[in-house]
């Protein structure tokens, strides 16, 4: 054999290789995507099965671990008193970390190695978070973050790493007050807006991570942002390509609630009930206290308190394990008792609530424990919860309605009742766009000194800044949100610095 003849096959033998590994690669890749699309479906167990294969295949890449983790973090995600879900996730998140770093030793330029390093730190951080371990949350996610960033240092076109920094941007922004004192400390910066872009940047270009990225993008966008349209983007992009994933359907039905929809979400709610039927990876109890929430914001007592029992009842756990939506349902179980007249059941429930699993629902509880609504009061509830919906005629003439029986009165209660009538009436009016008459009245309510309730002048300051906001009286509009941000109601002080962003675009 010559030496030419020797050094050709040696080349032939190099391509074979490459041709190879490519192959091996593409197979990979195709795994992965197929693995992510049953997850996407909320087949967990197929997706696991998929993900074991590329274990098998390459036991010496960190991907098939990473989303081996990535699929219990998921199902975490929707039970998270479930420590074995928890455990599992933990200990693939480890086997992610222990191979990534492994072969960074062997070769520190490996940017797909150190991304899954990076990812298996955020999602731990993430998932150390959720169980409010703030200290290893902040540990894990800064390393995770700063493991990233270095990957799209040396190349910005690797989209994937953009989701695990926008997570981390978004969320070490938006903290509550208390734990960013916290992330100060141990110098974590957020930026919102930065990891908004970030999140988008893997929605569009991502090959791993699109799918996950759209899921945490429409949440933004839903519960936090409050930005509807742009949430049913997304929601309907996901709809399309899982038709069958009831929790894409509750983040859509929810949408509709919260613009004012309650007829369309109440379909979709129903139609969620029939799915998660024949199987149990969506909590029963979820959906049952969205959809008694949805008839009880129309009005509709009845089938609400069916609903929200039906929540009560399928959430199995015990004492300090229950669902979030136990205590909620409890209290609106009352509130709809308290509606019917039924009081002696109506504090049965409320009584049910307990301050260890949520000091918010809890606050509202003993509110109605120490302070029960009255006859005004359910009416002034029915008003709003038709301004919820957009019956907005509708919710004007129980108003006026209430309003002129408090007129004949000469009071302190028919007073603070009228100021809390005025207040509504604002309301209706900034959602029929007539910002001038929604800010006629509120000048009013803020100039009469004697009014006390510092909680309703907060409110009262908040929506006269919308209403400046929507004139164009920028300078008013950010001095009435000052004023107002001296709030301890988180629901109110997350809308002021919406409306504070809005004022900067």
């Amino acid at each position: 054999m010559n030496i030419n003849f020797r050094h050709m096959l040696s080349i032939i033998a190099l391509v074979l290789l490459q041709l190879n590994g490519n192959a091996d690669d593409n197979a990979i890749k195709k795994l992965a995507l197929e693995g992510i699309d049953y997850a996407g479906n909320l087949k967990y167990d197929q997706a696991a099965q998929v993900f074991d294969k590329i274990i098998e295949m390459q036991p010496d890449n960190p991907q098939g671990y990473f989303l081996k983790s990535a699929v219990y973090f998921w199902m975490f995600s929707a039970d998270m008193h479930n420590e074995e879900l928890g455990n599992k996730f933990k200990e693939f998140s480890d086997q992610a970390v222990d191979v990534a770093e492994k072969r960074l030793e062997e070769n520190e330029n490996d940017l797909d190695a150190l991304f899954y390093l990076g990812g298996a730190y955020g999602s731990l951080g993430r998932y150390y978070g959720m169980t409010r371990s703030y200290l290893k949350a902040y540990w894990y996610g800064k390393k995770g973050n700063n493991i990233l960033q270095d990957v799209v240092e040396r190349d910005s076109t690797y989209y994937d790493a953009y989701l695990g920094l926008g997570i981390f941007n978004y969320l070490a922004d938006v903290l509550p007050r208390f734990v960013k004192i916290l992330s100060f400390i141990l110098g974590i910066d957020g930026d919102k807006e930065l990891g908004i872009t970030q999140l988008n940047l893997a929605v569009e270009k991502g090959t791993y991570t699109k799918t996950e990225a759209m899921f945490f993008l429409g949440a933004i966008y839903t519960y936090r942002e409050k930005e509807f349209d742009k949430a049913m983007v997304i929601w309907e992009k996901l709809l399309y390509k899982y038709p069958n994933n009831p929790g894409v359907l509750i983040h859509v039905a929810r949408c509709y609630s919260d613009m004012g929809d309650c007829d369309r979400a109440i379909q979709i709610y129903e139609q969620i009930v029939d799915i998660i039927n024949q199987t149990t990876l969506i909590p029963l109890s979820s959906v049952h206290y969205q959809l008694g929430r949805a008839y009880f914001r129309m009005n509709n007592i009845h089938e609400a308190i069916k609903s929200l029992q039906i929540s009560v009842q399928s959430d199995t756990g015990y004492a300090g394990h229950r669902r979030w939506t136990y205590p909620w349902s409890h209290y609106f179980l009352g509130l709809s008792y308290d509606m019917l007249g039924n009081h002696e059941q109506a504090l049965y429930h409320y009584h049910q609530v307990d301050d260890e699993q949520s000091e918010r629902v809890y606050d509202l509880a003993q509110e109605r424990l120490e302070n029960p609504l009255d006859d005004t009061s359910m009416e002034i509830m029915k008003g709003r919860n038709l301004t919820g919906c957009r019956e907005y005629e509708k919710a004007l003439l129980v108003f006026q309605q209430i309003g002129s029986e408090l007129i004949q009165r000469n009071d302190h209660y028919a007073h603070k009742k009228w100021s809390e009538i005025r207040y509504n009436i604002s309301e209706v009016r900034y959602y029929q766009h007539r910002y001038k008459d929604a800010l006629d009245i509120l000048n009013e309510l803020i100039e009469d000194k004697s009014i006390q309730d510092e909680w309703f002048m907060d409110w009262a300051y908040y929506m006269r800044g919308n209403c400046h906001r929507r004139l164009n009286n920028y300078e008013q509009a950010l001095a009435d949100y000052e004023k107002a941000d001296n709030t301890d109601d988180r629901e109110l002080s997350s809308r002021i610095e919406q409306a504070k962003i809005k004022l900067k675009n």
